[in-house]
């Protein structure tokens, strides 16, 4: 709130102080473009200020099951594998708001997290056999399952979950 702030007023000081330029050299027009660039940058500045905080209030979800078993065993980090259909209300409502929390999405950090549809891979479906959605499997970075949990789960239980993955001994 305090940037919005200091950028509004920052930015009515430059339009105040084009404008004065612009009228004691007599150039309306030169006052106007003044006016548009700095309106334009600041945009420019809240919009990827925006942008940024974004993407980090978000769970950051790797490509194909194999490359992210590379990157898992380069990390050394365990995989959370997100299995959806499209057509799955509760995968949504999970998507929207479990991965959505804070605590969830700071704690995906510590694992390497895929989405997969196994309506559209037929290799994936057959090896992991999913017959219920949603459903997370968490795997080794060897690519060997630890454990599977079936349907929605809040951000609470999911919590639970991530963290007895990462801490099975506690």
């Amino acid at each position: 709130m305090k940037l919005k702030v200091i950028t509004v007023c920052a930015l009515a000081i430059l339009l105040s102080a084009a404008a004065s330029h612009a009228q004691s050299s007599g150039g309306a027009a030169a006052a106007d473009n003044a006016t548009s660039e700095i309106t334009a940058s600041a945009e420019n500045k809240q919009n990827a200020s925006k942008a940024s905080k974004n993407d980090e209030d978000k769970i950051k979800w790797s490509g194909a099951l194999g490359e992210s078993l590379a990157t898992a065993r380069e990390a050394k980090k365990p995989l959370a594998v997100f299995v959806y259909a499209e057509w799955c209300g509760w995968c949504k409502k999970m998507e929207r708001e479990t991965f959505a929390d804070k605590k969830i999405i700071k704690l995906s950090d510590s694992f390497v997290c895929v989405k997969a549809n196994p309506e559209e891979d037929e290799n994936f479906s057959s090896r992991f056999k999913i017959k219920e959605f949603p459903c997370v499997i968490f795997l080794k970075s060897d690519g060997t399952e630890i454990e599977r949990h079936l349907g929605f789960k809040t951000s609470e239980e999911f919590e639970k979950i991530m963290k007895n993955i990462l801490e099975p001994s506690k």
